[in-house]
């Protein structure tokens, strides 16, 4: 019985260990019903556009109807020539000490938006807009199906405002457009857009960043691109690899609406004109050669083939009267500086179940990289054996149970023996009420001897949310992202691509296993002997920041067994004084077989 109990416990675990993120993920954030019906998009007639196009209509009708002149259309308004443009093709900056943002006079749209502290592995810098090709540029007009306006190809006039900011205007036959973006608070820039033309929203995305095209196909990564918002403090997401057509976002109560990945989102905080968002799915095209070269927006039905490929998302946002603006923030999800914006994009962090741990995790690593060592790596090792330090009172307790329970080993055997030939009847079929007194014995010899017989196994259970902990940490904390540690170890969220660590984590874990005390049970000994070859085959696609706190918690675990034997020889936890003049165990042996 007691056999077959800690092979399920041990099986239990490592099932649990393995398969926790696949199998329980962390629930999905309380879905908030739409206050509008979605859009048809893909239509003609007033119900193409967006539900305000069909609002205006209606409006225009009515003022019709009450005898109010009706004004000249946009094109008999507008002269045949430009009034305010730009002449020549070129960029302009604007900058902070997180951030540049180079914009480009044709269409006024940003061209990219690079992070200055935060670089990849390999050095380079990271830019949050996607390259692109002829298509419609960030903060550019796009029409209700998604395709670009014309004024997206005039020259605008540009000018820099006394404030900082950059002022994009144009007027002639594609409209009447004006664009202004200004340094805010917080490493936030503030837009203002307004187009006198036809209807029209402002975009933002597709996606972020510039990933490659094996990472879009990343099972770890593709699952955190998607848009996130916020509607009155509740958190909502449209996933990109399930969506499949478009989502309305309404306007009321919406606090922020990003697009995001693992480590960084493109978040928009909106006022009062804006009307309503509108999340439509992007298919990506491209190749592991050439990478993302281009994509296309669904607005009907998904195609076979277009499902088959990778996906992202574009947020289309809707103006109210023609002029939208708002607060943006573009940059990394590092969870402190979002916290600190006080409008909820921290939550856009998700470190799973565990997260509570998580965060305490990482203010400390936080702290130790800031006054003690200048080494993501480093704090890793120190803030295990922090965590170590911690838990030792408890670890001691164990210590000491499974110490007592070895030498009760001869009378547990004892009582199993009495009652092996009594398990089953003649027929074969188990005697419950064998089994019955059989357990009721050996709880009775562990009251007698004050031994929990689960006492072993708390460490391990303990451990458990720490190391889910530090799992979603060391996923989700940018902090990490790309920090070396030592040697060919240059990113401590990345696998180890030599498996070097994962192996010398695995001989860890075996010498771990030889210094626990002697398991009599043939099933025991066997699982606890192949433990560690499984978390060292699990250990190879693990992140190296993961596999490292793990390393070093099986050398502190093997530095305090190393520690208690010395203690049980000379006589403490049960054990026996070794008389230093006795021979030792094997030149015992040697001479018992002379004899």
């Amino acid at each position: 019985m007691e056999s077959r109990r800690f092979l399920l416990a041990a099986m239990l675990s490592l099932a649990v260990l393995v398969l926790w993120q696949w199998l329980f993920p962390p629930p999905p954030p309380a879905r908030v019903a739409p206050e509008e019906p979605a859009p048809a998009l893909a239509s003609e007639g007033p119900s193409a556009a967006n539900p305000l196009a069909a609002e205006r209509q209606d409006s225009a009708t009515s003022a019709d109807s009450a005898g109010v002149e009706e004004p000249a259309s946009a094109a008999e308004a507008l002269p045949t020539e430009p009034l305010v443009f730009g002449e020549i093709e070129r960029s302009y900056e604007l900058s902070s000490d997180d951030w540049v943002a180079r914009f480009s006079n044709r269409g006024a749209v940003l061209e990219s938006f690079v992070l200055r502290n935060v670089a990849s592995a390999g050095g380079e810098a990271v830019d949050l807009v996607r390259e692109r090709s002829g298509a419609v540029g960030v903060f550019g007009f796009v029409d209700s199906r998604g395709d670009g306006l014309a004024v997206n190809e005039v020259l605008f006039a540009a000018e820099s405002m006394s404030t900082g900011g950059l002022r994009f205007r144009y007027e002639g036959p594609e409209g009447k457009a004006e664009k202004v973006f200004e340094l805010g608070q917080g490493g936030r820039f503030s837009f203002d857009a307004s187009l006198e033309g036809p209807d029209w929203s402002l975009l933002i995305g597709p996606g972020v960043g510039n990933p490659s095209w094996s990472a879009l196909d990343d099972r770890f990564q593709k699952a955190d691109r998607r848009a996130t918002y916020s509607l009155g403090g509740v958190l909502d997401e449209v996933g990109s690899e399930k969506s499949e057509a478009p989502a309305l976002i309404p306007a009321t109560g919406l606090d922020w609406i990003a697009l995001e990945d693992k480590y960084f989102l493109t978040a928009v905080e909106p006022d009062a004109t804006l009307a309503a968002v509108i999340s439509l799915p992007v298919v990506l095209s491209g190749s592991e050669e050439t990478g993302v070269e281009g994509y296309s927006v669904v607005i009907d039905e998904m195609t076979e083939e277009q499902s088959e490929q990778p996906r992202d998302q574009a947020l289309f946002f809707q103006p109210r009267e023609g002029q939208i603006s708002g607060l943006a923030y573009f940059g990394s999800k590092e969870y402190v500086k979002l916290k600190e914006l006080g409008v909820g994009l921290e939550e856009s962090v998700r470190w799973g179940w565990f997260g509570f741990i998580s965060k305490p995790l990482l203010y400390g690593l936080r702290w130790l990289h800031e006054n003690v060592v200048q080494n993501w790596g480093w704090c890793i090792v120190l803030m295990t054996f922090l965590i170590r330090l911690v838990l030792f009172p408890l670890t001691h307790k164990s210590y000491v149970s499974m110490q007592k329970l070895q030498k009760l080993n001869p009378k547990m055997e004892a009582i199993r023996a009495k009652y092996r030939s009594k398990m089953k009847d003649k027929q074969g079929r188990p005697n419950f009420e064998s089994q019955r007194k059989m357990n009721e014995e050996m709880q009775a010899l562990f009251r007698e001897e004050k031994v929990n017989p689960a006492g072993g196994c708390l460490p391990i259970l303990l451990q458990m949310p720490v190391f889910f902990a530090f799992y979603g940490l060391l996923l989700h904390a940018v902090e990490l992202w790309g920090a070396p540690w030592i040697g060919w170890i240059g990113d401590l969220t990345a696998p180890d691509s030599y498996f070097a660590l994962p192996l010398v984590m695995g001989a860890t874990q075996f010498v771990q296993t030889r210094m626990m005390p002697s398991v009599p049970n043939p099933t025991q000994r066997i699982i606890m002997n192949t433990m560690p070859i499984w978390f060292t085959i699990f250990a190879f696609g693990f992140p190296s920041g993961l596999v490292l706190y793990w390393l070093t918690n099986n050398v502190l675990t093997i530095a305090q067994n190393a520690g208690y034997n010395r203690l049980k020889k000379a006589g403490f936890f049960g054990g026996e004084a070794t008389d230093e003049a006795a021979p030792s165990g094997r030149a015992a042996r040697a001479a018992a077989k002379g004899k």
